[in-house]
């Protein structure tokens, strides 16, 4: 198993060497890309190169990235949701689109793993928007496979449970395709143990934070009420060999972060 963590974690606020060797201090080797402003602008070819030359001088690995969600807009706290759910077909190959650039910008980094949301926008109309799903990934999924990429789509709705997603991900049986379970979402919407069960071989990344089960939060894992155990437990009985990335905020600071607290929650050590 591969142990990452997200520069999610600097999230709102640019990158700087400062910033990327503070992660590189508490252990870690791998992270997953945040592919939206201020930490690159995929509308700026000279902006791009910067910012992987950065993660690349420090010394730290692009292991996987994450699709944009918002819109790119000049105002880089615009937050504006870019679904590919869309059920207007304009808005949602705008969507696309956006996504596909982000493969064709970070397949420069060296990473084969990109891990997207299937965000909702109008909830009262599922099938359509399972529909506008479906389409989504395959037009997606098509464009990765030509940079050798794997599509990872995360658990982000009450109403597509992992169940759901892992019926979806069947029925389209595209061999590059398969699931990212975020264990906060999880314990907010199901049971995060059961959710990494029910994807099983579809399992490419887990996002790790905490949380109360009520909020998603984004504490530090061990913080809430996941069970961390089970999911060690779990884990091994699965022989998992993916990705497993902490996705935290810098708000809730460093401390019970670093690569070895993470190995001893996991039962690595």
């Amino acid at each position: 198993m591969k142990i990452a963590i997200s520069n999610h974690f600097y999230a709102g606020t640019e990158l700087s060497v400062d910033k990327l060797k503070t992660i590189k201090s508490l252990g870690f080797e791998y992270i997953e890309f945040w592919t939206m402003p201020p930490h690159i602008n995929l509308n700026d070819e000279k902006n791009i190169d910067e910012s992987l030359r950065l993660v690349s001088n420090s010394g730290l690995i692009i292991n996987s990235y994450h699709a944009p969600i918002f819109k790119l807009r000049d105002d880089a706290s615009s937050r504006e949701i870019s679904y590919i759910t869309e059920i207007d077909e304009k808005e949602r190959l705008r969507s696309v689109d956006l996504i596909c650039r982000s493969i064709e910008v970070m397949s420069k980094s060296g990473s084969n793993l990109i891990v997207l949301h299937g965000d909702m926008k109008d909830k009262k109309r599922l099938k359509e928007t399972k529909e506008s799903l479906k389409k989504s990934l395959k037009e997606i999924c098509e464009r990765a496979k030509k940079h050798n990429t794997l599509v990872a789509l995360e658990n982000t709705e009450r109403e597509l449970p992992v169940a759901e997603l892992k019926r979806i991900v069947d029925e389209l049986s595209i061999e590059n395709l398969g699931l990212c379970i975020d264990v906060g979402h999880a314990n907010v919407f199901e049971n995060p143990v059961e959710a990494i069960r029910t994807a099983g071989n579809y399992l490419l990344n887990i996002h790790a934070s905490d949380n109360d089960g009520i909020s998603d939060s984004h504490l530090h894992p061990g913080s809430g009420n996941v069970e961390w155990n089970q999911i060690a437990e779990t884990l091994s009985q699965m022989n998992y060999q993916g990705s497993f990335t902490i996705e935290v905020k810098s708000a809730n600071g460093i401390e019970g972060i670093s690569l070895s607290d993470i190995k001893r929650l996991l039962k690595m050590v």
